[in-house]
């Protein structure tokens, strides 16, 4: 069983990574929360594999939460989720933590892909 965070503050958002992830053919458990404090029960418990994190919190040190979810959970791999494509969010969070970028216009799409590799291995 592999499991799966979605940290995004948006619910609508949340809930459809959540059903696309629970019709992967894979044994996938889904964890989501809201912000920092919603998440931080939820990899101390259930240690994600994998970590979708919106980039877009503006409340939120996206740094200190990378930090926070490594610490816990050092192979974790996280997927950083942007507002749009572009370099701007790569360079400025770019971190061999971090395992890829995705725009969450583009996530729907890739996401069954972009799971796979995530998945592979852990």
């Amino acid at each position: 069983m592999t499991n799966l965070l979605i940290v995004d503050p948006h619910a609508e958002l949340r809930s459809v990574f959540k059903r696309l992830a629970e019709r992967l053919e894979w044994s996938v458990c889904v964890y989501d929360a809201a912000n920092l404090e919603d998440m931080l029960p939820l990899i101390k418990k259930h240690r994600p594999a994998v970590a979708l994190v919106d980039v877009g919190m503006v409340y939120v040190k996206i740094q200190q939460m990378m930090e926070i979810i490594i610490e816990v959970v050092p192979h974790c791999r996280i997927v950083l989720m942007t507002p749009f494509s572009s370099t701007k969010f790569e360079q400025q969070y770019k971190s061999d933590k971090i395992f890829a970028f995705v725009s969450k216009e583009a996530l729907p799409i890739r996401f069954p892909q972009l799971m796979e590799e995530c998945i592979v291995g852990v």
